[in-house]
């Protein structure tokens, strides 16, 4: 029998109807009766429950303490210091006598502040000489009065202004030689003074220097 043949005859067409749907069936029925036994054993097995206990909120915080409270100590009471009065004493008045060789320089001693207050002040303070800021140390010493060995003491009067300066100068009392009076009085002119102290501010006033000239053997 050909290919033909078999194409014409029918039966066999329905026959592989009826095996294929038969087929199916049996797979249906296999896949619907396997899911049915997976769904009842799920449902067999036993339901675990658990028992959940809450938790409890943890306990609010406590409150710190309050601070301690400040305690302000007052100061204690001012108490001025009690006032010392210390009493100024008087300048000591000094005279140093200078002394000379004839071959070596003269040695000359400082003027010696003698106070005379003027006629019409009469100061606290005196005036003084400043020796430190005087262009020389000393006075000159005349080379006519080292060869004849003339030496004495004066005294000279010197006015001094507020400023400190030597205004006017007299001889008080002569060393005996005129050469020796003229250079203390020149030397004493070229010397700042410090000035008079009346109520705490500087005054004019009057004031004397002493000095000697010594030769020495």
């Amino acid at each position: 029998m050909d290919y033909a043949q078999q194409q014409r005859d029918p039966a066999r067409h329905v026959i592989g109807f009826l095996l294929v749907v038969l087929l199916h069936v049996i797979v249906i029925y296999a896949l619907v009766n396997g899911l049915a036994r997976k769904v009842i054993d799920v449902i067999k097995k036993p339901i675990e429950t658990k028992i959940v206990e809450e938790r409890k909120a943890p306990p609010p915080p406590e409150a710190p303490p309050p601070p301690p409270p400040k305690i302000t100590v007052p100061p204690p009471p001012f108490i001025p210091p009690p006032e010392i009065q210390i009493a100024v004493p008087p300048p000591v008045q000094n005279t140093i006598t200078a002394v000379t060789t004839k071959t070596p320089p003269p040695m000359s001693a400082p003027m010696t502040p003698i106070s005379k207050p003027g006629p019409s002040t009469r100061p606290s303070t005196p005036a003084s000489l400043d020796r430190g800021k005087c262009p020389t140390p000393e006075p000159q010493y005349p080379m006519a009065s080292r060869r004849n060995q003339e030496s004495g003491t004066l005294v000279l009067h010197v006015q001094v202004d507020a400023n400190g300066t030597a205004s006017k100068v007299e001889v008080s009392r002569s060393s005996g030689y005129a050469r020796l009076d003229e250079s203390a009085k020149s030397w004493i002119l070229t010397c700042p003074f410090k000035p008079s102290i009346v109520d705490g501010h500087p005054q004019a006033s009057w004031t004397s220097q002493a000095y000697t000239f010594t030769l020495r053997d």
